[in-house]
């Protein structure tokens, strides 16, 4: 996914789903929505899953979490920009 955010797609988004794998380190995910931000619009909604054990995500600067819900062993984290 970085190579793509990278590469600066021509479009920006207004709706994310970000489903890494559970034993994706903290920061590999941080570095996924920190190139995620400056593609956002002002109204996205980021929506990241991962383990309730996890936590919620480290957020760079530019995105707040809105809520969390948690549906068993999942966590669904909505964020959206700051």
């Amino acid at each position: 996914m970085l190579p793509y955010l990278a590469a600066g797609p021509a479009a920006s988004f207004d709706l994310v789903f970000v489903d890494p794998p559970y034993n994706l380190p903290d920061a590999d995910l941080l570095a996924v929505l920190t190139g995620l931000v400056p593609l956002l619009t002002e109204d996205a909604l980021v929506c990241v899953e991962r383990s309730t054990r996890d936590g919620a995500p480290s957020l760079p600067e530019g995105l707040v979490l809105d809520r969390t819900r948690a549906y068993g062993e999942t966590a669904v984290h909505y964020l959206s920009p700051a």
